[in-house]
């Protein structure tokens, strides 16, 4: 998730004009570097629970194709799917707030 940050600032600040040059500038396909940004649409959530895991990781928790299959779910549903991934416990929610 940190490199796809990363790739990501160098387009937003005009470093790169496009995921086409970051692509060709990093010897990967396009195709390739826009599968690793789509973890940025993860929750802001989620983001917060694998950057908790630390980088580099001192275990695998959770791959990047891990994260890819959770990105088109609904922010609960990503969020539940995460924690039971890296086998955290589910905080249940409460209508109400309690």
């Amino acid at each position: 998730m940190v490199l796809a940050e990363e790739w990501q600032l160098r387009i937003t600040n005009g470093q790169v004009r496009s995921r086409a040059e970051l692509a060709r500038e990093l010897g990967f396909s396009r195709a390739r570097v826009t599968q690793a940004l789509r973890i940025l649409s993860l929750s802001p959530r989620v983001k917060e629970i694998v950057r908790s895991l630390g980088d580099p990781m001192d275990r695998k928790y959770v791959s990047e194709r891990m994260l890819l299959s959770i990105c088109k779910l609904p922010a609960e549903e990503q969020e539940r799917k995460i924690l039971e991934i890296i086998n955290w416990p589910v905080q249940k929610t409460h209508p109400g707030g309690g």
